[in-house]
């Protein structure tokens, strides 16, 4: 199961319902795995990329041993990912509206004490916007999310794209894949 909502949709009670339900759930780093900034290692992303069933990264490690995967980076994998794992499930966590999510995600920016600073890192995107920040630029085209309408637009374009995948492979392989979406959060957990 892959959650490809992420992070501030739901995926922590996401992943507590899954946990609940039997399943080994991961988000976010998987600590043993790979450490802290695991999931945010572009080196790890792109090889995970060129080869997603084989491979010693944290993220291939994380694959094999949960049964639950959540937040970054399978968002940002989800082509892949569905390509590679046709009998997976999908699920899509979300916020009710773009502009939901990107208050929401001001809000975790504002508390980490990162808006309007750089964080530091060894890449030279890294560099200019952590770690975090370096797989935001790439995706979202900012390090963090502005007063502009860029991280809204990329939400908006994502979702779209994430539907509009998982149908036309399951369309096209008659496949087992699904793409649930949540609206808000899971009632009754966290």
């Amino acid at each position: 199961v892959f959650n490809l909502g992420s992070y501030k949709t739901g995926s922590s009670s996401l992943n507590e319902a899954l946990e609940s339900l039997g399943f080994h759930a991961c988000k976010t780093a998987w600590n043993d795995l790979g450490g802290q900034f695991a999931s945010f290692d572009m080196a790890s992303i792109a090889d995970f990329k060129a080869s997603p069933t084989s491979g010693d990264t944290p993220l291939h490690k994380a694959v094999n041993r949960c049964t639950a995967l959540g937040d970054a980076p399978w968002l940002f994998l989800f082509p892949t990912l569905m390509r590679a794992f046709p009998k997976a499930k999908f699920i899509l966590t979300r916020q009710p509206s773009c502009e939901d999510w990107v208050y929401h995600v001001r809000g975790l920016w504002q508390w980490m004490g990162w808006l309007g600073e750089e964080q530091k890192w060894t890449t030279p995107l890294g560099k200019k916007y952590g770690i975090a920040g370096e797989l935001n630029a790439c995706w979202y085209g900012s390090w963090a999310p502005d007063a502009t309408k860029l991280w809204h637009s990329r939400c908006v374009e994502t979702e779209r794209a994430i539907v509009k995948t998982a149908r036309k492979l399951d369309n096209a392989a008659r496949s087992h894949i699904a793409a649930a979406l949540l609206c808000g959060r899971v009632q009754g957990w966290v």
